[in-house]
């Protein structure tokens, strides 16, 4: 349904930013239920951007570790964890996930 409201809203050069998760490939046990939402959230990306491209519009999807008080929450093993994986070696602040979105 939004994306037939998308659809007859909006035209040529429209984008849609949703905010996902690393959680939605590996979601720890402990939180499934936030895992199966961000997974969700990429599902529904990959297929509005499929459905709409056709109409101009881009659909993308951003996630990453973010310096916010819901990762403060966070297994010190799983952040030393994420940050092995993570190329600067440290989460990303607020502001550098929306200048993201915006360049988007």
């Amino acid at each position: 349904m939004a994306c037939q409201s998308v659809e007859s809203r909006y035209s040529c050069g429209a984008v849609i930013v949703n905010i996902s998760s690393i959680e939605a490939k590996n979601g720890p046990w402990s939180s499934a239920a936030y895992s199966v939402s961000k997974a969700g959230i990429e599902v529904l990306t990959k297929s509005a951007a499929a459905e709409l491209a056709g109409h101009g519009v881009r659909c993308n999807a951003v996630l990453g570790w973010t310096d916010t008080p819901m990762a403060e929450g966070c297994d010190d093993a799983l952040k030393a964890q994420a940050l092995a994986l993570m190329p600067i070696k440290r989460p990303a602040e607020p502001h550098e996930i929306a200048e993201a979105i915006k360049f988007l």
